[in-house]
Formats: C-alpha cells, sequence, structure tokens
C-alpha cells in the first residue's frame, strides 16, 4: 500500500520517513548510510537486487557475497533497527515511505526486490 509522500520533503530531495524513525534516521545519516542506486540497464531486477544486497550487506556489515537472496535477512540477524535504517535510502529512491512490514512480508532480498520492482 503506497501512501503519499510529504511535498516539501521531496521537493527538497529529502527522505520521506514516519516521525516514528527520526532517531533511526538520523543515526543511519550520521552513520553514512549511503550505496549508490542501481544505475540504468536491461536486468531492473538484478541491478535491485545487488543495490539492496548493497545496503544490507552495509548495515550488517558483511561482505555483499556472503548475502544470499534467498535466506531470509533475520538469519543474518536483521532487526528492526537495521530494517528502518535500509529504509532510509530505499524511500529516498522511490520518493515514498514504504511500511516496514514490508520487509517482513518479503523477508528476503529475492522476494522484497520482486515486490519493489514489482511496485515502483
Amino acid at each position: 500500500q503506497r501512501r503519499a509522500p510529504a511535498p516539501r520533503a521531496v521537493a527538497a530531495g529529502l527522505p520521506v520517513l514516519p516521525a516514528a524513525s527520526e532517531a533511526v534516521v538520523a543515526g543511519a545519516m550520521a552513520a553514512g548510510t549511503r550505496v549508490p542506486a542501481p544505475s540504468g540497464g536491461v536486468d531492473l531486477l538484478g541491478q535491485v537486487q545487488q543495490w539492496l544486497r548493497g545496503l544490507f550487506s552495509q548495515q550488517l556489515q558483511l561482505d555483499p557475497e556472503k548475502l544470499a537472496l534467498d535466506t531470509p535477512l533475520a538469519e543474518y540477524g536483521a532487526d528492526s533497527v537495521l530494517l528502518m535504517q535500509v529504509l532510509v535510502p530505499i524511500n529516498a529512491r522511490v520518493g515514498q515511505t514504504l511500511d516496514p512490514s514490508m520487509l517482513y512480508e518479503h523477508p528476503t532480498i529475492e522476494a522484497f526486490s520482486r515486490w519493489l520492482v514489482g511496485q515502483y
């Protein structure tokens, strides 16, 4: 389910996030949670999967190649705080606030990337 983004934040190029996550956002931004967005190309799904793998590996402090696309992120130790931190650049990229429950409904990089490409 999509929500309308905050117009001023989107116009300013800022991530649009729920107010409850302000502390998480501040922490993520201070930690430099920035991974380049996928570049243009034919295999959008593959690019999104690699981008997400980079985001999650950065937060989990793991080598991206050690993250299997079909393994639930919880098995790597991803918790709700980490998921909120990963949503910062994702929300910025899609220009909307994603409901954090989407990461629980689509618990693997593969499942979440398919959902993300299908929605945006």
